[in-house]
């Protein structure tokens, strides 16, 4: 469903139709803001050149995370990133995975800090 947003209120029949957000985009969305549906505080997200509004469980924090993990014999090892980003407590945390790229993690994490930063600037809404 196409929504271009000045047209419409963000009703409980949106959000129920709205596509759960893939977190490693959410750079590219524009934050609306928070509201709370099912009893639990999402954060929505509007995509300007699809028209399309994301939801998400709220993020909490992310918290970056190396290891060291054994690949063969000739490298012994080899250090790996992931991001874990936590959720409220009856929802599984999210892990997202960037093997040796330091910079891609850090890059990431900063997007989702911006984010849960920016929607809690924003505010909440009422549906």
């Amino acid at each position: 469903m196409q929504i271009i947003l000045k047209k419409y209120k963000i009703t409980n029949s949106l959000l129920k139709q709205a596509t759960l957000v893939d977190i490693e985009k959410i750079d590219t969305l524009k934050c609306l803001g928070w509201c709370i549906y099912l009893k639990t505080k999402h954060f929505v997200f509007y995509d300007e050149t699809k028209h399309l509004i994301y939801k998400c469980v709220e993020l909490k924090e992310v918290i970056l995370k190396s290891s060291f993990e054994r690949t063969t014999e000739d490298k012994p090892h080899e250090k790996h990133y992931n991001l874990t980003v936590l959720l409220p407590k009856n929802f599984y945390h999210r892990e997202l995975f960037f093997g040796a790229d330091k910079n891609k993690a850090l890059s990431m994490k900063k997007d989702i800090e911006k984010a849960i930063k920016k929607q809690n600037e924003l505010g909440q809404f009422y549906i």
